[in-house]
């Protein structure tokens, strides 16, 4: 017989009135004592990975890379892959299930939402869905994933999107809600066209690989009313 986190999990009906309802009450306590430690003050590297693996009850990575301040709904429901960063700002309502792939980047503010309390006043019950991230996507700053949606593998989200269906892989897609536009090869060559030896700065230019003032001002001239591309 399933426990109440397995038939949560499934998106089988999970009423409040049930007897074992106080373990869902309980693991989003932990998750809101866990997410406000985790947001009090510096942390190292380190000590962000022991707090997600409190979080999350499973070991992360050690390449996960996570820039507080973040928050969690639940907790126990979120997986992460190698590779994974994620920005500041960001929200993950896990309850319905969250997995991230490997080699993801998240920029700041994004929301992902397998838990959708939208339907709780009409229906009675909450909408849940798993949300899975594949490999090797980029999601722009403040986007937001809806419940039950799959972005495959190699996927660009552009900024400010609204994800409410699945996005194939190596699609590049933006707007509200979020809408294919073109694929990543094609995304790829229009930049590849503006790269040139005056805009392009390869290792040398990157903190830690001898970045100095000089360098730092060819950036910023570079830059100045135009797009460059930095390794």
């Amino acid at each position: 017989m399933k426990d109440i986190f397995e038939r949560d999990m499934a998106g089988e009906p999970v009423s409040i009135d049930e007897p074992e309802y106080y373990k869902i009450n309980e693991q989003i306590i932990k998750a809101q004592k866990i997410s406000a430690e985790l947001n009090c003050g510096y942390k190292t590297p380190e000590e962000v990975r022991a707090l997600i693996a409190e979080l999350t009850g499973t070991e992360p990575n050690e390449t996960l890379r996570l820039i507080p301040p973040f928050q969690s709904g639940f907790g126990r429901n979120l997986r992460f892959g190698h590779q994974v960063f994620v920005n500041t700002g960001c929200f993950f309502m896990d309850r319905g299930g969250i997995t991230i792939g490997d080699d993801v980047t998240m920029s700041i503010r994004v929301t992902v939402m397998a838990h959708d309390a939208s339907t709780k006043k009409t229906l009675g019950y909450t909408k849940i869905g798993q949300v899975h991230i594949g490999n090797h996507v980029f999601i722009g700053a403040n986007t937001t994933i809806l419940p039950g949606v799959t972005i495959g593998d190699y996927a660009v989200i552009g900024a400010g999107s609204v994800v409410t269906h699945d996005i194939p892989a190596r699609t590049v897609a933006a707007g509200v809600p979020a809408k294919g536009i073109c694929d990543v090869n094609a995304y790829a060559e229009r930049f590849r066209a503006q790269m040139s030896a005056e805009n392009t700065f390869g290792d040398a230019y990157r903190m830690g690989y001898g970045l100095d003032e000089t360098k730092k001002k060819e950036i910023l001239a570079a830059t100045e009313g135009k797009i460059a591309f930095i390794k």
